[in-house]
C-alpha cells in the first residue's frame, strides 16, 4: 500500500516536473518570435545594439493600412525568421498597378534588417508610388532609430534614384534595380545592422 502512494507521488511529481519544463519552453519561444505584454514600452526601441524584438520590428508600420505584416517566422527552415506584409497597392483604375510591402529578417531572438520594397510596374504612377515609399521610410526610420530620415534621402526616393547613408548609427540604402524588359522597376528601402 505504501509502495503504491509512493509511485504515485512520485509519478506526480515528474508530470509537475515536466509540465513546469514544457511551460517554460513555451514561454522562451513566445519571448523569441512574438509580443509580451511587458515590452509594450519598448515598441520602438531597440532590443540591442542594432536589433529590434520581432514583434515589434514586425508591428513598425502596423498603423498604415496594407501594411500589417503576417507573423515572424523561419518560412525555409534554415534558421532565417521574417516577417512580411501583403503586397499593398497604390494608385486605382490601373490595369497594372504599382504595389508596395513592408519585410523584416533576423534569427529567432532578434530582427537585424527592416526592408520596404516598392514595384513600379506603371510609369506614370511612379510619382505617387515613390512618395509613398519615402513617407513610409520616414516613419520607418523614426520609429526603428529614433532620427529623422535627411532630407537628402527623401529627395532621392521621391527622384527615383539609389543611394546609401548613416542614420542613427545604422547603414540605410536606396538601391533601384530596373527590369530587364524596361517596363518597370523596384526600389528597396532598408535600414541595415550597424557596421561592428
Amino acid at each position: 500500500m505504501i509502495e503504491q502512494r509512493l509511485s504515485k507521488v512520485i509519478a506526480v511529481l515528474v508530470f509537475v516536473f515536466f509540465a513546469i519544463a514544457c511551460d517554460s519552453g513555451t514561454k522562451n519561444v513566445t519571448k523569441a518570435n512574438g509580443p509580451e505584454s511587458d515590452r509594450s514600452d519598448e515598441q520602438s526601441l531597440p532590443a540591442v545594439a542594432g536589433s529590434w524584438y520581432p514583434d515589434a520590428a514586425c508591428n513598425f508600420l502596423s498603423d498604415k493600412p496594407g501594411l500589417q505584416t503576417r507573423s515572424y517566422k523561419d518560412l525555409a527552415g534554415d534558421g532565417e525568421f521574417s516577417c512580411s506584409s501583403p503586397y499593398k497597392e497604390i494608385g486605382e483604375d490601373q490595369i497594372l498597378t504599382n504595389d508596395i510591402a513592408y519585410y523584416a529578417y533576423g534569427n529567432a531572438n532578434w530582427v537585424n534588417t527592416l526592408e520596404i520594397v516598392l514595384n513600379v510596374k506603371n510609369r506614370s504612377g511612379s510619382q505617387q508610388a515613390q512618395k509613398l515609399l519615402s513617407e513610409l521610410s520616414r516613419n520607418l526610420t523614426q520609429k526603428a532609430v529614433g532620427s529623422k530620415l535627411p532630407d537628402s534621402v527623401t529627395s532621392m526616393i521621391v527622384q527615383g534614384r539609389a543611394g546609401k547613408v548613416m542614420v542613427g548609427g545604422h547603414p540605410v540604402e536606396v538601391t533601384r534595380e530596373d527590369w530587364p524588359t524596361g517596363k518597370g522597376y523596384e526600389m528597396h528601402f532598408k535600414i541595415l545592422p550597424p557596421k561592428q
